[in-house]
């Protein structure tokens, strides 16, 4: 269940493309909802090609503005201006979801810098890797614009690791409050699409590499079989697909072709900074597509 969602914004109209989002799951689970903005220490004077803001006064109004246009007469949705400056926004941004017990991060990559943006690689990285919040991470339209959101079309990649399997309980819960349709797709790689360890295994023993990719691809069957059984006793529409090429690539198509409105991704339970970006095609997902991305780290609980 998700009860609490945080919002930070930065003033920035690109950082408000998260708030369409944020008011459709709003109206489905009833939620409280807090608007954050975190006073930075020796702010630039524009951001994004806007003015910044300098002054908790200045983040108050605004952010009192957004309540009013996006959540109007909507008692569960508070506004918090973190107003010690800070050097570096992200952890204060984390440790503002711990304190509020937040369910959720709904922000904005800002566009332009993708995964890179520093909202994105910094917050998202210490999101995920440490704590327990999924992340959905919302890019505006071209022109900067927010765009209608919802999550009737959902894709769900797997790669048969079960910690990464939190996020078929976050489409069920999803499921269970709005019509929505499940793809989950499995994408075994080919011998050319490995990566890092595999990769220099292959280099020395390519005919058993790629024997065992085969045996991955049959095995993807039996492992995809039980997942669709459960939904379909859930009287939730689903649909199980196996590929073989570069996952990311796939990924992004396969989202592309079905016109999904979000990709679900479950991620792994490691600790550390760099342990989600280095065992993820997630990067390269939110890097090659508009659509908006969720991801849910293995430790994630519904409550």
């Amino acid at each position: 269940m998700i009860k609490h969602l945080l919002v930070p914004l930065d003033g920035s109209e690109l950082a408000e493309a998260s708030l369409p989002a944020a008011v459709y799951i709003t109206k489905l689970f009833k939620n409280r909802v807090s608007l954050i903005h975190v006073i930075e220490e020796n702010p630039p004077e524009t951001i994004h090609g806007q003015r910044h803001i300098q002054t908790d006064s200045e983040a108050t109004d605004y952010l009192n503005g957004i309540k009013s246009k996006y959540f109007p007469k909507n008692p569960l949705v508070e506004i918090h201006v973190h107003i010690e400056n800070v050097k570096n926004i992200a952890p204060s941004i984390v440790s503002h979801a711990k304190e509020f017990s937040s369910d959720m991060i709904v922000m904005c990559t800002h566009g332009k810098g993708g995964i890179t943006d520093y909202m994105v690689g910094s917050i998202a990285q210490q999101v995920i890797a440490f704590q327990t919040v999924p992340v959905l991470l919302i890019q505006p339209s071209e022109k900067g614009q927010a765009k209608e959101f919802s999550c009737k079309k959902v894709l769900i990649p797997l790669d048969g690791n079960l910690e990464h399997e939190q996020g078929l309980k976050y489409a069920e819960v999803l499921a269970g409050h709005c019509k929505q349709s499940l793809h989950l797709l499995l994408v075994v790689p080919n011998f050319e699409d490995l990566k890092g360890e595999i990769a220099a295994a292959g280099k020395y023993l390519r005919v058993a590499v790629s024997e065992y990719l085969e045996i991955s691809e049959e095995n993807a069957i039996e492992y995809l079989t039980p997942h669709v059984k459960h939904f379909e006793k859930k009287n939730i529409p689903v649909v199980a697909e196996i590929c073989r090429g570069d996952p990311s690539s796939i990924i992004v198509d396969t989202a592309s072709e079905l016109g999904s409105d979000l990709i679900l991704v479950g991620t792994h339970g490691k600790v550390g900074m760099e342990a989600f970006w280095s065992a993820s095609v997630a990067p390269k997902i939110i890097n090659q597509t508009k659509i908006p991305l969720l991801l849910v780290p293995a430790a994630s609980k519904q409550k």
